[in-house]
């Protein structure tokens, strides 16, 4: 509870959301809503206007610089690209000032949320092609570095002499007013890594970028491996030494099967785009209103940018279909049953419900092809090569909060397609990491025995919550005013899953089961 406690002045709160909003003073202060990293209010003004205030935890990344880079991001993406996101009003980026903690005044989005609408039909296409209108403006944008963007006054004066866009991009007023700094992405600052002395960009190329990370998970095994927070992750049922050797199978790896230079350009994303953080129109449903929460938004390798997570749960439903089918790979295209009409009311409503379910992902594709040219995001999102290279990425910064047999799998599996997804590189003739059949047979055993029962229980878990009508996040958090019912299906669930099962079994489901007491949530930790 100590990571969501937040102390601050709501009177002095209240009087700096009036004077952003051009009123005489703030009539009501009243919570709206609470995510992994954010406490957010609505503030009702004496003039009439609502306006938002959103406060950081602790554990939402590193301090002062996570605002300065937020409200700079969000700054810039409306300025280039016109797109919907709120004008911030007022922040501070201190926690000395009246208020006494971080915050941000923004305009208030109209409309609703999109997960709230989810499952209505017809008016899925325009906020899907809105989404792709906004990513693929987004990867339009070249810089010149890896990192995080700043209004050019709040990077050190080495980093201001640089410049902002990369090299033959078109110069204009925004190249002059913002810069890339430091990175703020949380993997750099969260625990005890927040206090390690690291190297957190910018970077000029893409080896500095990725030894960056390896080096930062490096130095905080080697410092805190043994030390009691760190025997109750994953990664402490594999030894420092076979962490550090994984690692540096990764960075003696990835010359080879990077990317083309198209795909590995400096590109800014959105950094958490899920159906929570995209407010539609009220007066013309499922037209995007607004984009929210840029926070520890990076500019990071274009190939980094990875499907929406609106349309995740829908990719992954593909092989379980059982009356839709898609009709291709490349395409995605759903297909209801030929004989539709033949079949029962009861099944009629299952196909019309799958299609639902599978149509987001193939209009976004849809939308990317009709307006892309090249067409790389497709390939970023579609080719299982740009797919295994970000979770080496992601595994590189996670291997012992995740489990080591997560990143020893991904480096297989990279090796395995070296030659045939994956292009052979002129430098390499030959994969420069080898795997022998038997160290394939015992990581794929570790893989299945540590990881795999653990992800097959949360997508149970997961999958059934939401047919309940439950959203439940990441890190396993809910509504408040769907807690009651998350614990009660939770324990439902847990139950049915040990019914009938071994002793053997039972403890392992109970030892792995995805929302149980004293699990380690690294979306938790402290970035202070």
């Amino acid at each position: 509870m100590a990571l969501r406690q937040l102390e601050f002045d709501v009177e002095a709160l209240g009087e700096v959301a009036a004077k952003a909003g051009g009123a005489m003073g703030c009539n009501k202060v009243e919570f709206l809503a609470e995510g992994s990293y954010n406490r957010v209010f609505r503030l009702a003004l004496s003039n009439g206007k609502d306006v938002v205030a959103r406060i950081p935890f602790p554990n939402a990344g590193p301090r002062g610089l996570l605002t300065r880079s937020e409200v700079a991001t969000m700054d810039f993406v409306r300025s280039r690209l016109a797109s919907p996101i709120p004008k911030v009003l007022a922040w501070d980026a201190t926690t000395t000032n009246d208020v006494g903690c971080e915050y941000i005044i923004m305009e208030l989005c109209n409309g609703f949320l999109l997960h709230d609408r989810l499952g209505e039909q017809l008016t899925y296409y325009r906020h899907i092609a809105d989404t792709a209108d906004l990513m693929i403006g987004l990867a339009s944008i070249r810089f010149s570095q890896y990192g995080s963007i700043y209004y050019k006054e709040d990077v050190d004066s080495e980093l201001q002499g640089r410049p902002f866009y990369a090299e033959g991009e078109k110069q204009d007023e925004l190249s002059d007013r913002f810069r890339i700094g430091p990175s703020v992405e949380r993997r750099f600052y969260r625990g005890e890594r927040a206090h390690m002395s690291i190297d957190r960009g910018p970077w000029k190329d893409i080896y500095s970028y990725l030894q960056a990370a390896v080096n930062c998970e490096l130095e905080w095994i080697r410092l805190y491996g043994n030390s009691p927070k760190a025997k109750n992750q994953l990664g402490s049922r594999s030894s420092p030494e076979l962490h550090a050797l994984a690692l540096q199978k990764w960075l003696h790896l990835a010359p080879a099967v990077l990317p083309s230079p198209e795909y590995t350009v400096p590109t800014l994303s959105h950094p958490d785009l899920h159906a929570g953080n995209i407010f539609v129109n009220g007066d013309d449903p499922m037209r995007v209103s607004g984009i929210i929460d840029w926070q520890g938004a990076a500019v990071r390798l274009l190939f980094e940018t990875g499907q929406p997570k609106i349309f995740e749960d829908e990719g992954k439903s593909h092989s379980n279909l059982k009356h839709v089918r898609i009709m291709s790979k490349d395409t995605l295209r759903p297909v209801m049953p030929d004989n539709y009409e033949e079949l029962a009311d009861t099944e009629k409503e299952e196909a019309r419900a799958e299609y639902r379910l599978v149509f987001p992902r193939y209009a976004f594709y849809k939308v990317l092809r009709e307006r892309q040219d090249p067409s790389l995001l497709v390939d970023v999102q579609r080719l299982l090569h740009m797919e295994l290279l970000r979770h080496a990425i992601y595994c590189s910064s996670h291997s012992w909060s995740d489990g080591l047999p997560i990143l020893n799998r991904t480096l297989m599996m990279i090796c395995n397609t070296y030659g045939d997804g994956i292009p052979i590189h002129k430098d390499y003739p030959i994969c420069p990491v080898f795997f022998s059949e038997d160290e394939k047979a015992h990581v794929e055993d570790e893989y299945y025995t540590s990881i795999s029962t653990e992800e097959l229980l949360e997508t149970h878990v997961r999958t059934s919550m939401k047919r309940a009508g439950i959203y439940m996040l990441p890190d396993g958090a809910v509504g408040s005013e769907q807690f009651d019912d998350a614990v009660k299906m939770n324990k439902e669930l847990f139950a049915s899953a040990l019914e009938g099962q071994s002793e053997v079994v039972q403890e392992r489901i109970s030892s792995r089961w995805p929302v149980r007491e004293g699990k380690y949530v690294h979306s938790m930790e402290y970035c202070v």
